[in-house]
């Protein structure tokens, strides 16, 4: 997705940014609006390219959570245009209290690191991409794939793990 500007003003990482809740209150939405619209504009990407009905991500719940969530941008510089940018993919995570079953059926809680919304612009997908945005979320958040939920995962996001981490068995919530 372009953005029609410059993000390294914004984000001192590239390529990839890590955006909390206290950040994002730094940059102030009146001063870098952009910032707030792009969250909002890849979030509303996401949504439609799941054929989901709600908005995952939007800069609002991000500020507003209580979950500690965390979102990562993929971006880079566009190479032709030096006042603009393009955007990726986006992995937004947080903590969940989640109820799961043992061997034995007995329930039990658990509030492990958990993958809220996960996508790469439709125009950049199968070029390694959405993996290189996941290793990196893992290796910052110090964890491992085995170690993560996912919400309500799609087809997508099954084939995806099993791909590159070779995860096939979900254990799902009660």
């Amino acid at each position: 997705m372009n953005v029609p500007a410059d993000l390294s003003v914004y984000f001192p990482d590239m390529p990839i940014q890590r955006l909390n809740d206290v950040m994002l209150r730094q940059l102030n939405p009146r001063k870098c609006w952009i910032v707030e619209k792009t969250i909002n504009n890849m979030g509303a990407l996401s949504i439609a390219a799941q054929g989901l009905k709600r908005v995952l991500t939007t800069y609002d719940k991000i500020i507003n959570s209580d979950d500690g969530q965390v979102l990562y941008l993929l971006w880079r510089k566009n190479p032709n245009n030096k006042n603009a940018s393009v955007i990726i993919g986006l992995l937004k995570i947080g903590y969940k209290n989640l109820y799961l079953t043992d061997e034995s059926m007995q329930t039990f809680q658990v509030s492990p690191l958990c993958v809220l919304d996960f996508y790469v612009h439709d125009t950049l997908q199968r070029q390694g991409y959405g993996h290189a945005l996941f290793d990196y979320m893992l290796k910052q958040e110090n964890s491992s794939a085995e170690n993560v939920a996912i919400d309500k995962p799609s087809q997508s996001l099954l084939q995806f793990m099993n791909k590159h981490y070779h995860l096939n068995e979900p254990i799902w919530q009660v």
